[in-house]
């Protein structure tokens, strides 16, 4: 759009439309005296003082009989509009738009949780310390009882001396095996069979076993025995169990001499 046209365009827009005056030809001679008009403003000078006059007529005081009436001086470069008795010279506004600051908000402080952590700290219950003390055995009876033992068996009940030099005895026997069952409740420590000759020489042998017991009573060599007789041997069996108690038992053999034999 152009300079003249905008003016126009104001004019007509600000003049009411029921006042004698033509905006439309008002403005047409403003703008054609204008732009004949010399003096030294030239075609931008004048322009300028159209603008004037234009807001002078727009902001004056405009009625429904506008009384208009004025003058341009083709020799000055300010217009001057009279109307309504009222004079009003308006300056060029300059509308100056300044940005309006930009506040930056200071950053928010950061905020720092801190997660308490509990510690729960178990202290273990001391422990518990039960001393066992054991019961004292009981006090066991002293073992007064011997071992007990049963009726000896000897086998053969007759024997003889060895051989002599001159005089043998044949196949008569020589010696004989003493039986006996022998137990005791802590267990027999030792069994032993012992004999001794009426007026002559004694023994001992040791007997062995478990429960049943034996041992060899002879042979004896010649003349343990009178000539021509013999002699009646007391046997002894004795046993011991582990406290020290004994117990014994006697039988009998009988021993004869070799002399027997001659002849």
């Amino acid at each position: 759009m152009t300079f003249d046209d905008r003016l126009r365009r104001e004019l007509q827009k600000a003049i009411p439309a029921d006042p004698p005056p033509d905006p439309g030809a008002l403005a047409d001679e403003l703008i054609r005296r204008a732009s004949s008009g010399g003096g030294g403003g030239g075609g931008g000078g004048m322009r300028i003082a159209l603008w004037v006059t234009a807001a002078a007529i727009v902001g004056g005081s405009i009625g429904a009989a506008l009384g208009f009436s004025g003058f341009f001086d083709s020799e000055s470069e300010v217009t001057v509009v009279t109307v309504a008795s009222t004079t009003t010279i308006i300056a060029e506004t300059t509308t100056t738009t300044v940005a309006a600051p930009t506040t930056t908000a200071p950053p928010l402080e950061a905020t720092t949780t801190t997660d308490l952590v509990t510690t729960t700290t178990t202290t273990p219950a001391p422990a518990t310390t039960t001393a066992t003390t054991a019961a004292p055995p009981a006090t066991e009876a002293p073992d007064v009882s011997p071992p007990t033992i049963s009726q000896p068996s000897v086998a053969p009940a007759i024997i003889w001396e060895l051989d002599s030099d001159v005089i043998s005895c044949g196949t008569d026997p020589r010696q004989a095996t003493v039986t006996a069952q022998i137990s005791d409740d802590r267990g027999v420590l030792s069994a032993t069979l012992s004999w001794q000759f009426p007026g002559g020489p004694g023994g001992s042998s040791a007997m062995g076993g478990s429960g049943t017991y034996s041992g060899v009573f002879g042979p004896f060599p010649y003349l343990t025995v009178t000539d021509n007789g013999f002699e009646l041997v007391t046997l002894t069996i004795t046993a011991i169990d582990a406290a020290g108690n004994s117990a014994s038992i006697l039988d009998d053999i009988t021993v004869v001499s070799t002399s027997t034999c001659f002849g």
